[in-house]
């Protein structure tokens, strides 16, 4: 993995204003500004709204989650043991 580096940068420096906008959130590290703008890309125009972003990143609940829910799930699972 250590090989690809020089690669990650020298695309990285394409977007360098991206990355110097991102890394300005406290605890994020420069590779991981680098990994989250290659996981989500420079273009925000695909998200209509910053809630869209954080529900396809995962970072929202979903309506369906209670912990009845997640104990019948559990208890589904672990029933053919």
């Amino acid at each position: 993995m250590l090989f690809f580096i020089p690669e990650i940068l020298s695309v990285a420096e394409k977007l360098l204003p991206q990355i110097n906008l991102v890394s300005t959130v406290p605890g994020i590290t420069a590779f991981a500004t680098v990994s989250i703008i290659g996981e989500i890309g420079a273009d925000m125009s695909v998200f209509e709204t910053s809630r869209h972003l954080c529900s396809w990143a995962g970072l929202t609940p979903q309506n369906d989650q209670s912990v009845k829910g997640i104990l019948c799930l559990i208890l589904l699972f672990s029933y053919g043991y």
